[in-house]
């Protein structure tokens, strides 16, 4: 689906945040180390935690975030760039006008850019904050891949892609909170409430595609519970195409790699065994 960039009052709108930037009025894109998030998604609560700061093989530093989408991120001035992969991609420059390409990416079945779609302002959290809408769509299949709505101090406020709609219900940032959070979890870099399967990333993806899930423990302490655990990928008549994943674990996030050479395209189904859960997804290959 091809996306429009509204054209009415964004020029009045594009010309008062460039004023703003001018004047001093930084962005701010919160990754301090403790900074968590969570989201509201189909399949329940999504938290999302800074747990670190990391030098990464190109000598810069990142605030390694815990959830897959995302990895590791920095902001340098008015750009959010990310790592992923060996190398460094820009994902939001709120310096651009609406309109603008940010970022392109060839994602080897077609090549993928990055939008400035609009920007403004909006009532969240008791004031009103700035905001700025990117997406990320295909050149010839012209399909949304994402579309995230970014707040000026308060980070990602919504997400829509494959995995569907992921909106924030409340945020503790640099020790202040925001809107509502769950009490009942200690959160670490590697522990979680509850066993997730996230959806792969880059979905549709080409030559490889990254997996995480993550493994629960009741008492908050790391290594507390172990799940016999198994992440199988299948066609979509059930047969196996590969096991990732075929051990013993201990409570924690994973992330694990699938590059299936020799596949044809189309859609494929991983599952993910832990315990007596079950969790299935499915994901596209694109050649």
């Amino acid at each position: 689906m091809k996306r429009r960039i509204p054209q009415t009052v964004a020029t009045l709108i594009t010309a008062l945040i460039a004023c703003q930037l001018a004047y001093g009025q930084h962005v701010v894109y919160p990754l301090h180390v403790g900074d968590r998030w969570e989201y509201d998604e189909p399949n329940g609560l999504h938290p999302v935690v800074v747990v670190a700061e990391t030098l990464m093989p190109n000598g810069l530093m990142y605030a390694k975030i815990r959830v897959q989408a995302y990895g590791y991120q920095r902001q340098s001035g008015e750009q959010v760039l990310r790592y992923f992969d060996g190398g460094e991609t820009i994902i939001y420059d709120f310096s651009r006008a609406s309109g603008d390409t940010i970022a392109t990416e060839d994602l080897g079945y077609d090549i993928a850019d990055i939008i400035l779609e609009e920007m403004g302002a909006k009532e969240l959290f008791g004031a009103s904050r700035r905001f700025w809408q990117f997406f990320c769509s295909t050149r010839q299949g012209r399909d949304t891949l994402w579309v995230d709505t970014i707040v000026d101090s308060i980070g990602l406020y919504r997400r829509e892609w494959f995995g569907g709609p992921s909106v924030l219900r409340g945020a503790s940032l640099d020790g202040r909170q925001y809107g509502i959070l769950s009490t009942d979890v200690r959160w670490s870099d590697n522990v979680a409430a509850t066993t997730t399967l996230y959806q792969n990333y880059p979905n549709p993806y080409n030559l490889a595609t990254v997996i995480s899930y993550r493994l629960p423990t009741l008492s908050g302490i790391e290594g507390s519970a172990v799940s016999d655990v198994r992440l199988v990928v299948y066609d979509l008549l059930g047969r196996e195409v590969s096991v990732l994943v075929n051990e013993k674990k201990p409570a924690g996030s994973y992330t694990v790699s699938f590059h299936g050479p020799g596949l044809p395209s189309g859609v494929y189904v991983y599952r993910l065994s832990a315990g007596s859960v079950s969790l299935t997804k499915r994901m596209i290959l694109m050649k």
